[in-house]
């Protein structure tokens, strides 16, 4: 069973995304699978 991520790391990751983080790299270190 994964853990949830608090909402300071989602706002954190949200952050990151719209400063320009490629969303595979993201996801890759927050530990979400991508199809």
């Amino acid at each position: 069973m994964s853990k949830r991520k608090s909402e300071e790391q989602i706002i954190t990751s949200l952050k990151r995304a719209e400063a320009g983080e490629p969303i595979v790299d993201l996801c890759r270190h927050e530990g979400i699978g991508v199809v």
